[in-house]
């Protein structure tokens, strides 16, 4: 990327910036996420398998930066443009799993396990990787009396893999449940070995307030300043770190407004969206009117286009 400048890349400047994106969000380095997040990409790189990598990368970045229904939409996306795809790229984008993970953050259980077993379903064509993360996401949105075997089950399919990372966060959940349970001693020798791997894979710094939490039982966990909102740039030039001009002309959608947008972009009814956001009926319905004038669009069908537009114009704006 030093070599070449961004334009020169053409739509393979998704795959640099989605690794290096995927990787400094990985380890907790948000601000160097961000600042990749505001390269130039050009549009045509989401209709490409491109695309798939680089959405699944801004999504977790916004998981990270608590924007769970940003990142939940750029995986539906995923999802549907696999499905519009006559070649299955599961295996490249396994956007159910990272759906189920957003809708845990977004206190929808429910519909986490749902995806997470669809997932699993799939798991004989799938990574052991993939695998392990629909376990442990099923293990979070089961009862407790099952998690613990879950975990486990998400524990060796990791192993196997090698997947330290994956393995890290799944340790840390088990350690909790052993916290939860009063077997202290256990949480603490698992915590350890999850905290071993984190230092492996560098993460130990984003970990640091969690680790008071699972080994001495610390209820409340130091904030961390959020960096400011992707889409805002400090650079105008064409080839550098930045929105593109064409992104200053996009409407803006408010936070509440791409709650609404995305849960309707992904199929939801006005009562299910009413009922996941715990708002009422109308205030569904006032937000897809406002949405509905900001894009200029007169239906769900067009919303979605448009949405889907807005969001490969703008690069970070989900966010």
């Amino acid at each position: 990327m030093r070599s070449i400048p961004p334009r020169g890349w053409g739509v393979a400047i998704g795959l640099p910036l989605s690794v290096l994106v995927a990787a400094h969000t990985a380890i907790g380095r948000l601000e160097e996420a961000q600042r990749y997040l505001h390269y130039w990409v050009p549009k045509e790189m989401y209709d490409s398998v491109v695309g798939l990598e680089y959405l699944r990368a801004r999504g977790q970045y916004c998981l990270a930066i608590n924007r769970p229904y940003a990142a939940l939409y750029d995986f539906m996306v995923s999802g549907m443009l696999i499905d519009q795809w006559p070649v299955d790229f599961g295996d490249l984008a396994p956007w159910r799993v990272d759906a189920a993970e957003a809708y845990l953050r977004v206190h929808e259980p429910a519909e986490a396990k749902r995806l997470a077993l669809e997932e699993l379903k799939l798991s004989p064509d799938r990574p052991l990787s993939t695998r392990g993360r629909a376990l442990r996401i099923l293990a979070m949105a089961e009862d407790p009396d099952k998690r613990r075997l879950l975990l486990y089950q998400s524990a060796k399919c990791l192993r196997e893999q090698g997947d330290r990372y994956e393995l890290a966060r799944t340790l840390a959940e088990l350690s909790r449940d052993y916290l939860s349970t009063g077997e202290t001693q256990q949480a603490r020798t698992t915590w350890h070995e999850a905290q071993k791997l984190m230092d492996e894979c560098g993460m130990s710094a984003q970990h640091e307030s969690r680790r008071e939490l699972v080994v001495d039982g610390v209820e409340s966990v130091g904030s961390s300043q959020l960096p400011k909102d992707a889409g805002e740039s400090e650079h105008a030039e064409d080839d550098a770190p930045g929105t593109t001009a064409e992104s200053a002309e996009q409407p803006v959608l408010s936070e509440a407004e791409w709650r609404v947008a995305t849960l309707a972009a992904s199929g939801m009814t006005n009562r299910q969206i009413a009922k996941s956001l715990y708002i009422t009926v109308s205030t569904v319905e006032q937000h897809l009117t406002r949405i509905y004038r900001k894009l200029s669009v007169g239906n769900r069908q067009e919303r979605s286009r448009r949405l889907w537009l807005l969001i490969g114009a703008t690069g970070a704006s989900s966010c």
